[in-house]
C-alpha cells in the first residue's frame, strides 16, 4: 500500500465543512475566551465546553473551574447558589449571567 500526500482534508461529512466560523456558532455571540475570565469574582457566570454544553459557575480555583447549583433550603424555602466539587473538564469560552 501506498501513502499519498496532499495539502485538502479527505475526510468530508457530507457537504458541511468545518469553519472557525462554524465553531463558535454553539456558543452566544457575546461570549468571550475563558483566558479573559476574571478568576477573583464573586459573580456567577456559564462556562461552555468545546461541545457547547453550557455550566453556571463562579470560581476558578489552580485545579480548574467549579460548578455551581442552585440548592433550596429546607427550613426558609429559599434557594442559592452553592459551589460543587464537581470541575469542569474543558471550559473554552465564558459569558456574563
Amino acid at each position: 500500500m501506498t501513502l499519498k500526500y496532499s495539502d485538502r482534508p479527505q475526510l468530508m461529512y457530507g457537504e458541511n465543512r468545518s469553519t472557525l466560523e462554524d465553531i463558535y456558532r454553539r456558543f452566544p455571540p457575546h461570549s468571550q475566551p475563558i483566558a479573559t475570565a476574571s478568576e477573583n469574582s464573586g459573580r456567577l457566570i456559564y462556562v461552555f465546553e468545546p461541545s457547547g454544553e453550557r455550566h453556571v459557575s463562579g470560581f476558578n480555583s489552580r485545579l480548574g473551574w467549579c460548578k455551581a447549583e442552585a440548592r433550596r433550603d429546607e427550613h426558609t424555602g429559599a434557594s442559592r447558589w452553592v459551589l460543587t466539587d464537581e470541575r469542569i473538564p474543558q471550559p473554552v469560552v465564558w459569558a456574563s449571567s
